[in-house]
């Protein structure tokens, strides 16, 4: 029988936390108490024995009521496992049904793509009905192979932009600043449309967004990456971050008025040429985005698919 507890954020022991999330089988930097503590304002956490299955709980607080959600710029979360033996049909219909259900009535989480599959193996017909799952997209690209390898899955639209990129004479920043990156950030205008499709856009956001980068930089965790153009104009860049052996783009952007140049298609390129032959896995972070879909796998990626699981 599992001992099941729902630790409020103060008690949480943080060490045993993140040894589970760092040594769990489906293990995911979203899932660490830092990374936790800058994207969301409240979080709980749902543990298992002796911290051998952790289940972050974000929560909303409206008026005297708590709403469960699922943060930004927080792809993966749901359970961490150490033991997939542990993962049983009993233990997952006991506490969607009976212990998560008794604290939030409506629940929304995005699941790892190792949890839910694993599910799909356990889980009884009637409660795949009794939850709403939606299969969300993630392109990853494995760089465990020479450039030129790599570069040979690169589909025909990606070779011609590329080439059309290199008529700019642009040139890669390495260690650029955040302040420059969070200006030429805040000049998109789209991602506020997008992040707006799910959530309340705010400024705040941004703070995040900044508070994220800067505590990776200084966890030797990331790299911001830039490109400039021949006068030295900064139009494309990339927060990339590092973890378990992942090189996550976590933030992009592109000046509206330089996307013709390709510019972020040739600081992607570069970036796979230089982390080419490495145990790495390069992971774009979606999207469901048809054009954003396409240009993504236009590297040669594959798509590695995440579950949003909500309660009907």
């Amino acid at each position: 029988m599992n001992k099941i507890y729902y630790i409020k954020n103060i008690n949480i022991n943080r060490q045993k936390w993140d040894d589970c999330v760092s040594n769990s089988v489906n293990s995911r930097v979203y899932g660490l108490s830092w990374y936790l503590d800058i994207v969301c304002k409240n979080w709980d956490g749902i543990v298992i024995d002796d911290y051998e299955i952790v289940f972050p709980v974000i929560f909303k607080k409206i008026f005297f009521l708590k709403k469960l959600y699922h943060p930004l710029f927080c792809q993966q979360l749901g359970f961490f496992y150490k033991n997939e033996k542990k993962i049983t049909k009993d233990f997952i219909y006991s506490f969607h049904d009976k212990i998560l259900r008794s604290y939030y009535k409506n629940f929304t989480y995005h699941s790892t793509s190792e949890f839910f599959i694993l599910s799909k193996k356990t889980l009884s017909e009637n409660l795949i009905n009794d939850l709403s799952v939606i299969k969300r997209n993630n392109f990853q690209l494995n760089l465990n192979r020479s450039y030129e390898e790599i570069s040979k899955g690169y589909n025909k639209n990606t070779i011609r932009n590329l080439k059309k990129s290199k008529n700019y004479n642009f040139k890669i920043i390495n260690n650029l600043e955040v302040d420059l990156f969070m200006n030429l950030f805040k000049t998109n205008n789209q991602i506020k449309k997008s992040i707006g499709r799910n959530f309340f856009f705010k400024k705040t956001n941004y703070l995040i967004i900044r508070n994220l980068i800067t505590e990776c930089l200084k966890k030797n965790k990331g790299e911001l990456i830039g490109v400039c153009d021949e006068v030295g104009v900064t139009v494309s860049a990339a927060f990339f971050l590092s973890s378990f052996n992942h090189k996550i783009m976590l933030f992009n952007i592109t000046l509206p008025n330089s996307k013709k140049s390709h510019s972020m298609t040739y600081l992607i390129d570069s970036f796979i040429k230089i982390n080419s032959n490495k145990k790495i896995i390069f992971d774009f972070e979606g999207s469901n985005i048809k054009g954003v879909k396409n240009f993504y796998s236009g590297f040669g990626s594959k798509n590695n698919p995440y579950f949003l699981v909500k309660s009907n």
